[in-house]
């Protein structure tokens, strides 16, 4: 006569631990995702201040004219603190973890003037220092 008593135990704990291993399996996941989702939330943030710096710096150029604008950027470091494009380097943007730069590189080719101008946030991410970067040609005309 064959019992099957004992063969049921080994049974309900091979369920139990299978069962717990994908319940491990799913609070990892849920975790990893908590931290993806902050890190999009930095870089979509980072590149919307870098946008509104952009955006301050089409405005001054529309509102300026070329030669005035060429001559206000033309040299010294530049950075956006949160409202304006001010003169400095690595400034923090107000209220935010946000450090950064706004460049000008002026060229002349013939009688094409040109600007690249490049806004680059930077924030610590963990041991990491990450950067968003949104750059943009601009010309005279």
């Amino acid at each position: 006569m064959i019992t099957r008593r004992g063969q049921t135990i080994v049974e309900v704990m091979i369920a139990i631990s299978v069962g717990v291993v994908a319940l491990l399996a799913l609070v990892q996941l849920s975790n990893r995702t908590v931290v993806t989702n902050g890190v999009a939330k930095r870089v979509t943030e980072a590149h919307d201040q870098a946008t509104s710096a952009m955006e301050l710096v089409r405005t001054e150029k529309a509102e300026a004219g070329w030669e005035a604008f060429k001559t206000n950027f033309s040299s010294g470091q530049w950075c956006f603190d949160g409202s304006a494009v001010t003169s400095g380097s690595g400034c923090g943007v107000s209220g935010s973890e946000y450090i950064n730069d706004v460049d000008f590189v002026f060229s002349t080719s013939g009688s094409n003037e040109q600007v690249v101008v490049t806004v680059t946030m930077t924030w610590t991410e963990g041991t990491m220092t990450k950067t968003a970067v949104v750059e943009t040609v601009m010309t005279k005309y």
